[in-house]
């Protein structure tokens, strides 16, 4: 019987979720053979996103490959990013019997609350070679104000 992997300092790692993280890929290499991989059909999927800032803006690049411009809604309310797609693969082979099929298709969402208040007017999004690439302005922030208690 297989046992789980631990690590060593596991307990004293920054991301707490890591030993989750662990343990679904331990039953997924131990189920996997009773359960076959879902990765044919319409399913939901996660795409791989960056996102980093400076002093004035927030810049998020979702890996987004094969997805269609006006398959993709990129909506902003409040400090709320929120950003999903549609992808549908193509059969370019009709009437023949599919052997094998991995290419994805499907949906995803991803959704992203931005520590500081944004400019939604003045953000921009371009897709270029399977990347949209967003760039949300944040705004001036009034100074803080200490509030006398009397």
């Amino acid at each position: 019987m297989a046992r789980l992997p631990m690590r060593r300092g596991a307990i004293e790692r920054s991301d707490p979720m890591s030993v989750l993280d662990d343990f679904a890929g331990y039953m997924n290499r131990m189920m996997g053979p009773y359960f076959p991989s879902a990765d044919v059909g319409d399913q939901a999927w996660t795409p791989l996103v960056d996102m980093s800032e400076n002093d004035k803006e927030y810049h998020i690049d979702i890996e987004a490959p094969g997805v269609k411009r006006e398959d993709l809604s990129i909506d902003i309310e409040g400090q709320q990013l929120s950003v999903s797609g549609k992808y549908s693969s193509e059969d370019h082979h009709e009437g023949n019997d599919v052997r094998r099929s991995s290419r994805r298709s499907g949906q995803f969402e991803y959704t992203v609350r931005l520590p500081h208040a944004v400019d939604a007017d003045k953000s921009s999004a371009e897709l270029k070679d399977g990347v949209l690439c967003i760039a949300i302005p944040k705004k001036e922030s009034a100074e803080q104000k200490r509030i006398t208690i009397k």
